[in-house]
C-alpha cells in the first residue's frame, strides 16, 4: 500500500496532467476519462487510507502515541 504523502503527491500529478492536457482527438478523451478514473481511485485509496489509520490508532493506542 502507498503512503499518504504518496498517494497526495499522485493525485496532484494527475490533477496537474489534467488541468494541461488539449483535447483534440478520441485518444485524448479516452486518456482524460482513465486519468479522471485514476483520481477517482487515488481518492478513494486515500480515504481508505485514513480510515485504516483511525482505526489502527482506535485498537493500538499504544502505537498511536508512539508516532
Amino acid at each position: 500500500m502507498l503512503s499518504k504523502q504518496s498517494l497526495d503527491i499522485l493525485i496532484d500529478l494527475v490533477e496537474i496532467k489534467l488541468s494541461v492536457i488539449m483535447v483534440q482527438d478520441k485518444d485524448d478523451v479516452r486518456e482524460v476519462k482513465r486519468l479522471k478514473v485514476c483520481r477517482n481511485e487515488l481518492i478513494k485509496s486515500r480515504k481508505t487510507y485514513a480510515k485504516t489509520a483511525r482505526m489502527s490508532e482506535v485498537a493500538f493506542p499504544e502505537i498511536a502515541m508512539q508516532r
